[in-house]
């Protein structure tokens, strides 16, 4: 009898965690797909009308573009833990602005200094500092909607959320047909379309961040906001740059063709990334919790969702390797086929860090974040040190599989932050 009343109880939850999945993330799920589709097609669209060697500078740039979108995600994180309090979330919505907004200013005032006094070192990338330019512009409207999603994000608004993460890659897209047919073959045009794109959401995003809240309040604010992306943003800002790394030693090594046929395999990966998009938006308010990870219930049912999320990417990315000739063969064209075998490694690297992912969370919420701050460092030195390596003697693959490498380091530094708290927990008194 009790063991029956455990196998049911367990079916019970897992029956449950299965249909929160479903509801929930089939919305957010769809909303970061459209999205990521939509970009898709718009590096698909460039990737055709430029060809390998132009698509290397749009690579390099949306590589810039992507990295610094995510330098203040911290930002939204803290947002949305202040989101019950109906005291202080006028002013921490007017933090987020000001963070946003200086970091942009500061982004754009280094790319325009760099590009008057060093144009050596943004050519040895392949890039000019106009492509530069627009790419960190990009990036500064692209942070402010992100914000801006958030929002609805903490309130539990998901449809709205994924229409908001879905609407500016569709626009881009749809810029970048219009740019096709018009027989226009620079990379900088392309660049510029992401920028305009994401003008509208921003523009949102100010409506519902800008608030005219007390001067004397704000600064506390700011001061907590800077406080909880201290150890936080160190490790955020490392763990950008070693995702995007990979591309720059690429850019730095190799030649222009083969930059251009990694991006093509970045491209691909990138769609396998909207499942774990979808679990950060959907888990990381849970899994960041400490109350979580305290509970015995809550920490098996927060579990077993994760379970049920890890297993149906896992399909989903062992189909994408799958089809990956066919896909490229048929959108890109045989010009970008050797991308094939970059593509199934960065696939590979994707399950890898999605099925770390909820755990990871735990070190938001469990004062982790100097674990967080250690990790992204050594990551950053991996793939540097053996992106570098593996670079210049593989290209493409081995860009690939340094990726594979660093994110395992991910996984091995995550599940010995939990075994060591396992073993504080058990420790007598």
């Amino acid at each position: 009898m009790l063991g029956t009343k455990v196998v049911g109880g367990s079916w019970s939850q897992l029956r449950g965690s299965f249909l929160r999945l479903s509801q929930r993330q089939l919305v957010v799920g769809g909303g970061i797909l459209t999205g990521r589709l939509g970009g898709f097609i718009t590096g698909a669209i460039a990737a055709r009308a430029l060809g390998p060697g132009l698509f290397a500078v749009y690579t390099v740039g949306f590589t810039i573009f992507s990295s610094l979108t995510q330098l203040t995600t911290f930002a939204e994180t803290w947002l949305v833990s202040r989101w019950g309090d109906s005291r202080t979330l006028p002013t921490a919505k007017r933090v987020v602005w000001q963070i946003k907004l200086w970091a942009a200013l500061a982004s754009l005032g280094i790319a325009i200094v760099v590009g008057i006094f060093a144009p050596g070192v943004i050519a040895r990338f392949g890039i000019t500092t106009l492509t530069l330019v627009i790419a960190v512009a990009a990036a500064g409207v692209a942070a402010l909607s992100t914000a801006g999603a958030s929002t609805f994000q903490a309130e539990q608004n998901f449809m709205a959320y994924a229409a908001i993460v879905a609407l500016s890659p569709l626009m881009g897209a749809a810029l970048s047909v219009a740019i096709a047919l018009m027989g226009m073959s620079d990379p900088v045009v392309y660049l510029a379309a992401i920028t305009v794109s994401y003008c509208p959401t921003a523009t949102l995003a100010y409506f519902r961040l800008r608030s005219e809240a007390s001067a004397s309040l704000t600064l506390p604010l700011m001061k907590n906001a800077l406080r909880f992306g201290g150890w936080v943003t160190i490790g955020s800002f490392a763990y950008v740059l070693f995702q995007r790394v990979d591309v720059f030693l690429l850019a730095a090594l190799a030649s222009h063709e083969a930059v251009g046929i990694y991006g093509v395999a970045a491209r691909l990966a990138m769609i396998a990334a909207v499942f774990g998009n979808t679990i950060t938006t959907i888990l990381m308010p849970i899994g960041s919790r400490a109350e979580t990870w305290a509970s015995p219930d809550l920490r098996r049912a927060y579990s077993l969702e994760s379970a049920v999320s890890i297993v149906v990417t896992f399909a989903f990315v062992g189909l994408a390797a799958l089809v990956t000739p066919l896909i490229i063969r048929s959108v890109f064209g045989v010009g970008y086929l050797g991308a094939i075998g970059p593509t199934r490694i960065l696939l590979l690297s994707q399950a890898i860090v999605i099925a770390q992912m909820p755990f990871y969370f735990a070190l938001y919420g469990l004062n982790g974040a100097r674990w967080i701050a250690a990790l992204g460092l050594a990551q950053l030195a991996a793939a540097t040190g053996v992106g570098y390596i593996l670079v210049a003697r593989y290209g493409p693959l081995g860009a690939a599989w340094s990726n594979v490498l660093t994110y395992t380091l991910g996984a091995i530094v995550v599940a010995a932050f939990h075994w060591r708290r396992r073993l504080l927990r058990q420790a007598p008194a």
